[in-house]
């Protein structure tokens, strides 16, 4: 994600993607998560939505197991904690020319099954 709303409208206004795949998250995010980390969550979440939309673009939702699933990726229960280091070794192993990050990896995954027709 750019580092402030005037860079994401500018950044997809150049990439002007036709339609668009969000990962559909869900509303929980820990039981030990704070009430203004969730409302920060919800507001980046909603970030992409919203310019999108205003430049009248068409959005998808997966929720992430449609798209794990697709890809045919192991489950979450046999990760652990080490389930994000899983899909960024996944994503790196599509997409060997990129640095691919655990911040970028889950978005990598997801074009991919989008691209491919999976989702």
């Amino acid at each position: 994600m750019p580092a402030t709303d005037l860079a994401l409208v500018e950044l997809l206004r150049r990439l002007n993607p036709g339609e668009t795949v969000i990962e559909n998250v869900g509303q929980w995010v820990g039981p030990n998560v704070a009430r203004n980390s969730m409302f920060t969550f919800g507001w980046a979440a909603g970030g992409p939505h919203w310019v999108l939309r205003t430049l009248g673009k068409t959005i998808r939702y997966t929720p992430p197991q449609v798209w794990q699933r697709a890809l045919k990726l192991d489950a979450k229960s046999a990760h652990g904690k080490g389930w994000k280091n899983y899909l960024k070794e996944e994503a790196q192993k599509l997409y060997p020319d990129l640095k691919v990050t655990l911040y970028t990896s889950d978005a990598l995954l997801i074009l991919t099954a989008a691209l491919r027709g999976l989702i």
